[in-house]
């Protein structure tokens, strides 16, 4: 029996509720109800399983991301407010994502935690350019190649903006967070003449 997704979901319901210091294999294992050797099958070492959860929550955050752009339903500026508000509510909805994010930033991240974070920001990226290619739809007002990176990059930063103004202000004001959605349209908007 392939214990391997219960074992995932076990870990990343502990590492968010309680952190990864706090979170044991024990714990996992007993959450289950099988013996920790059977964690020791998957994984070497809880480092290991807890790469493994990011993995999988950057996966869920990529096809997220995915499906919001598939709404053929939904024009285009609605699907990118959409998606900036993904990006703004990361903390909360992605937690574990949005904890490595914060260490690269702060200089904190392991290397494995920093792959994460290059294999995130590429998976991203790819899937810009194809959003890009049919939202410009034009090859004359195509925005320049580096450009689904540059966006991507500036929208990572609505994260932590969102933390930092929306703390400092009342709570629930989502006054702040609006401005800083529309100032993110304006970005996508003169993406084609930089």
């Amino acid at each position: 029996m392939n214990r391997l997704p219960d074992i995932l979901k076990a870990a990343e319901r502990r590492f968010v509720k309680h952190g990864t210091a706090k979170t044991n294999l024990e714990e996992i294992a007993r959450d289950l109800r099988i013996a920790k050797s059977t964690i020791y099958h998957y994984f070497p070492s809880k480092e290991d399983l807890f790469l493994a959860v990011v993995k999988k929550q950057i996966n869920d955050y990529l096809t997220e991301v995915r499906e919001i752009f598939n709404q053929e339903d939904k024009k285009f500026p609605d699907r990118f407010k959409s998606y900036f508000y993904l990006k703004a509510n990361l903390r909360s909805k992605y937690k574990l994502v949005y904890g490595i994010m914060m260490a690269e930033l702060n200089e904190q991240s392991i290397q494995g935690e920093r792959d994460l974070t290059d294999y995130l920001l590429k998976g991203e990226e790819q899937l810009m350019k194809l959003v890009f290619f049919a939202y410009f739809n034009d090859s004359l007002n195509a925005p320049k190649d580096d450009s689904p990176l540059l966006f991507v990059m500036q929208t990572n930063m609505l994260p932590f903006l969102n933390d930092l103004y929306l703390s400092e202000a009342k709570s629930g004001d989502l006054s702040l967070l609006q401005k800083m959605l529309d100032q993110f349209e304006v970005l996508l908007n003169s993406l084609n003449s930089y």
